[in-house]
């Protein structure tokens, strides 16, 4: 069996895209694997994990974007990958998930880039505050086929409403530590259009008022949702606009607001409600 282990870094570097699934080379550098975006792409990447004729991972160039530039490249495990940590943990590989078609997905570029940059500052929360993760599911995984016979392909992040509705919140996941539990959901949005914004938030009111979460994964409790904004004057109209629906003060304590760039640069501060109050939920767990 072909196997040689990987210096520490290169190795976390592996087992984070295996929990992230794509990463570019300052978000590598943000999980603390390496010092610069540089280290990342000459040592991490050049050095280890994209050395030889059957790398551990590859990279997706972008280009340019009108408007914003040269892009940053993309990092994803490959098969490869995929089967040095299987054989390094002692598991199936089925176990390692990797985007077994490589990146496909450039109109979604910003609104992927946000969430995983939220998907990062959440865990690196938890583990700050020793809290264990009980599931993290992405709406780009999928489980099933897009063909064939079998079962139709799903987002692995999809709750179920009842009635055939359904959602697929950008994450969800959930956090615990003995007595203490916390489901959560996470939308981020990037686009202006408040309307469609708070209407996808009603959604999600909906899915608490089914219980959606909470039976999906047999949850004591219903989850709260984040709402997470690249743009805070958009976040500010669609707190406003949710507070003049009816019967929405019913589930405002279920919802919490703040910018990605807040998250980014400290979780534990900048939350409110959708009545502008502020709340430290994230703040000395």
């Amino acid at each position: 069996m072909r196997f040689v282990t990987l210096p520490e870094n290169p190795h976390r570097t592996l087992e984070a895209l295996a929990i992230y699934r794509y990463l570019t080379s300052q978000q590598i550098s943000d999980l603390g694997l390496a010092t610069t975006p540089t280290v990342v792409r000459d040592h991490i990447l050049k050095s280890h994990l994209k050395k030889g004729r059957s790398p551990l991972v590859k990279s997706k160039d972008f280009g340019l974007w009108p408007g914003y530039g040269k892009l940053p490249h993309i990092h994803y495990m490959t098969p490869e990958g995929a089967n040095y940590l299987a054989d390094y943990s002692g598991v199936d590989v089925d176990e390692i998930r990797y985007p077994k078609g490589g990146v496909q997905y450039r109109a979604d570029f910003f609104h992927r880039l946000s969430t995983i940059d939220c998907h990062i500052a959440l865990r690196k929360w938890a583990a700050a505050n020793d809290l264990k993760v009980n599931f993290s599911h992405l709406y780009f995984d999928k489980t099933g086929s897009q063909r064939g016979s079998g079962p139709k392909q799903v987002s692995d992040a999809r709750l179920d409403l009842g009635n055939g509705g359904f959602i697929v919140p950008d994450i969800v996941t959930c956090f615990n530590r003995e007595d203490y539990i916390l489901p959560l959901v996470l939308e981020v949005h990037r686009h202006p259009d408040t309307k469609e914004i708070a209407q996808q938030l009603q959604r999600n009111a909906t899915a608490i008022y089914a219980g959606a979460m909470a039976a999906k994964y047999d949850l004591p409790i219903n989850n709260l949702v984040l709402s997470v904004h690249e743009k805070p004057e958009v976040m500010k109209r669609v707190m406003t606009l949710l507070m003049q629906i009816p019967n929405f003060e019913n589930y405002i304590d279920g919802f919490l607001f703040n910018t990605v760039e807040q998250v980014k640069t400290d979780i534990t501060q900048g939350w409110a409600y959708a009545n502008m109050k502020p709340t430290l939920i994230f703040a000395g767990q």
